[in-house]
């Protein structure tokens, strides 16, 4: 098949801003992620209405990542089966994410396919044949994905949570070194087969149900062995095997489980005092720090990306990682909402898990999920929108997370170092993220810290403004003081917050009980707008006087130009910051260096360089002299696909694919109309036979042509070639000449291709017997080929 015609145009942007006089961890533009809600494929016709409407939700919460991953699109069985059954159906995926959310990636999983009942371990024969199953299988994925539709899909995941998948426990340290074999026997190979169908795809895993320290360190060792080195030889040499650890960690998960205490091994001495961070009642009531065990997945995997032996290894290549699933629970509690996503404490603690995951350098953070189950009452609907889709207190806070957190993220420094400075903080044994606090009863570890250093808590960012977001769990309001600069507010208050900023301000306020709000400076430490929480979301109770102290960042933006379909595949860009001035690059070459410029850009990466011309306090301070912001510009596009290529024996030939979508407006034409067509519907004839009666003895080249109002047209070719079935005769007589009928009979005769005799005659399709045996050697093979062409 050869795709020749341009594609619907989109795009998104990946904004990065970088600043100055600030110490924290640079806010990963694709920290907002989320899971796909339609986890069954096989059923999105009837859903269609609710999913496009849910969309919108989607793109405006600010979500950079959707992955469309779990259970039914890795190892499903029966009704779980519900992955695409064509692979024609993840390039649907791809387009329906990035078509209905243009700030959205799509996150693919490419599924191991092995029965969890029996278990099989990798020593097992069943074992290696679902394994290359499962490559040959992910291989077509993604060459369709990325080779022959274009798609250019960036992160894919290989399988999900292997032990409930598949049935492998890790209830002790023996059980978690055979988990960590078997993942290493399937990843690996996956990986590499994957990597050499597109080497520039990065490898996301293992996904696992929850983080076990043992089996992580086994996966991924510092000194580059199993998943964390690099791949030896083929197209990917070089590159990495794994680009993202991945675990999915939900902060409390069902119940107790040894394997989340974070000790290695667990299961040598008691682990009672795990206790202290899973008794839910107590953290429903803000009593201490909510997420304190999640604090040291995140530490852990961080630190194992950072590791200097580590990034020798992969020659500078970090080792990154992602929360591929989370949320508080994995199922809402129907008679309480204290601390679930409907909750205004749920939202509270969302905000929370971003804020930490972008403290310890986490790439994504990919909350489950959108929208889930069919009622009030299902325990699964735990999605930041309810099951008929109105927003949740989890998504109005993930909103606010993903509009002002940008930048570098800020850590409160008086809680950190509470949290630091003493020893006799941590638990005997632990590792030393994990703290042992003062519970409400009054029984406490020697040293630790009070549950009030948690009850009200800040984060902060800078990036080109300032902004603050103040958590209060407790019921009665609380007044706080912050400084900017890295110091101790003066004065007496409830709370007292300091960030580093690099901004010389002070200042104090008071919030609610059980209340959120954000607070935004400009980097001359002004306060420019004040936003609260509210119960439809957060609404504005400040804005200063002075309208022109409030940058016009604050809503910036890259305006694309009208959707056109040339042949170059291009688009046009500009934009419009006041005090900035731009100048596009491509792979390091400048393209273009004036200000606002607007120019054709073929798909690709690409960056700007911002350069910041302003003088007045409100972006001179904050942003550095100039900054780069990468752009990614994608084109999605429509489904078409002409079948593959074929030689063709007898008078027909099967072209087109069935798995074409059916939808709403799509039309599919021919330039030569298949009859019969075996697949007609509203949209067109999607699959059908070429008539090759009438057609020459040669190569005939048919075209399908995707439309569909308001975007681009696309088509695929296919070519027949059809073969002339010789007859291979015995010579009648020396006058045969298989025009006209013999002498001695009356049937007229067709003559072979080609005919050997003595000696050459007037035939033109004679030859000598004198010619060298080669060359009738490749006869012989060509009249070979054709009769095994009208066996078929």
């Amino acid at each position: 098949m050869k795709r020749f015609s341009l594609m619907l145009m989109g795009f998104y942007l990946n904004l990065l801003w970088q600043t100055s006089l600030a110490q924290g961890p640079q806010i990963e533009a694709t920290l907002a992620g989320q899971n796909f809600w339609n986890t069954n494929y096989n059923i999105w016709e009837p859903t269609l209405p609710p999913r496009l409407a849910h969309w919108q939700k989607v793109e405006e919460s600010g979500v950079t990542l959707v992955r469309a991953g779990g259970n039914a699109y890795n190892n499903g069985q029966g009704i779980k089966n519900s992955r695409p059954s064509d692979p024609l159906g993840y390039v649907r995926i791809v387009d329906e994410i990035r078509s209905n959310c243009k700030t959205c990636e799509p996150v693919i999983t490419i599924p191991f396919s092995l029965p969890n009942s029996p278990v099989y371990n990798h020593t097992d024969p069943q074992f290696q044949s679902h394994l290359q199953t499962s490559i040959q299988n992910g291989k077509q994925i993604l060459r369709l994905l990325n080779l022959v539709h274009k798609r250019n899909v960036k992160y894919i995941i290989i399988a999900n949570e292997p032990g409930i998948d598949y049935g492998w426990p890790k209830d002790n340290h023996a059980q978690r070194i055979t988990y960590a074999n078997n993942v290493k026997a399937y990843f690996e190979p996956m990986a590499k087969a994957l990597k050499e169908v597109d080497p520039e795809i990065k490898i996301i895993g293992p996904c696992s149900e929850n983080y076990d320290k043992t089996v992580y360190d086994e996966l991924f060792p510092v000194n580059g062995n199993g998943l964390a080195g690099l791949i030896k030889s083929g197209p990917a040499a070089g590159k990495p095997l794994v680009d993202f650890i991945a675990v999915n960690q939900y902060v409390y998960g069902n119940a107790y489980n040894n394997n989340a205490d974070y000790l290695d091994p667990c299961d040598a001495t008691p682990c009672s005092y795990e206790y202290l961070y899973t008794e839910l009642e107590k953290v429903k009531k803000g009593q201490w720090d909510e997420t304190r065990r999640y604090r040291g997945v995140l530490k852990d995997l961080r630190d194992k990306g950072n590791n200097s032996d580590l990034l020798s290894v992969r020659n500078g290549q970090k080792l990154g990682y992602m929360i591929t699933e989370a949320n508080i629970t994995h199922d809402i509690r129907i008679d309480t909402e204290l601390t679930d996503t409907r909750s205004p404490l749920g939202g509270r603690l969302w905000s929370r898990m971003l804020a930490l995951a972008s403290e310890y350098e986490c790439s994504s953070l990919l909350f489950w999920s959108v929208s889930e189950g069919s009622s009030a009452d299902d325990p699964h609907n735990r999605g930041y929108l309810d099951h008929a889709g109105a927003k949740r207190p989890s998504y109005y806070h993930y909103q606010a997370f993903t509009k002002w957190m940008k930048g570098q993220f800020l850590k409160d420094e008086i809680l950190n170092a509470r949290i630091t400075s003493n020893t006799n903080n941590t638990i005997s044994g632990a590792s030393a993220n994990f703290h042992c606090i003062q519970l409400p009863n009054g029984s406490t570890c020697a040293g630790g810290i009070s549950h009030s250093d948690f009850e009200t808590m800040a984060f902060a960012a800078k990036g080109t403004f300032i902004s603050v977001m103040v958590l209060n769990h407790s019921a009665t309001a609380k007044t706080y003081a912050l400084n900017l600069n890295n110091g101790t507010p003066s004065g007496t208050f409830d709370k007292k917050f300091s960030f580093k900023a690099g901004v010389n301000t002070e200042q104090n306020f008071s919030i609610d009980g059980e209340s959120t709000e954000v607070l935004i400076f400009s980097c001359a430490g002004e306060l420019l707008e004040r936003w609260k929480y509210f119960s439809t979301g957060f609404q504005k109770t400040y804005t200063h006087p002075d309208p022109t102290k409030v940058p016009n960042v604050l809503n910036h933006q890259i305006n694309s130009s009208p959707s056109v379909c040339p042949t170059s595949s291009s688009i046009g860009f500009y934009g419009a910051l006041n005090g900035l001035n731009f100048s596009w690059y491509k792979g390091g070459d400048l393209i273009n260096g004036t200000s606002n410029f607007k120019g054709q850009l073929t798909a690709g990466q690409y960056s700007i360089k911002m350069v910041n011309n302003t003088t007045n306090g409100n972006l001179a301070v904050c942003l550095q002299t100039s900054v780069i912001v990468p752009v990614t510009i994608h084109h999605p596009s429509l489904i078409v696909d002409a079948g593959e290529d074929k030689v063709q024996c007898g008078s027909q030939a099967l072209i087109g694919n069935p798995a074409l979508p059916v939808q709403s407006g799509i039309n599919y034409t021919w330039s030569q109309i298949p009859s019969p067509c075996t697949n007609y519907s509203a949209s067109g004839c999607r699959e059908g036979y070429a008539n090759l009666l009438n057609t020459p003895m040669t190569s005939t080249t048919y075209t399908i042509t995707a439309t569909k109002q308001g975007e681009c047209s696309i088509s695929d070719q296919v070519t027949v070639r059809r073969f002339k079935a010789s007859e291979l005769m015995i010579k009648d007589n020396w006058e045969d000449k298989g025009d006209q009928p013999n002498n001695t009979t009356n049937i007229s005769y067709r003559s072979p291709d080609i005919w050997i005799r003595r000696d050459q005659d007037i035939e033109t399709s004679t030859v000598s017997i004198g010619i060298s045996m080669s060359i009738i050697i490749k006869m012989v093979l060509v009249e070979i080929q054709k009769i095994m062409c009208m066996l078929k």
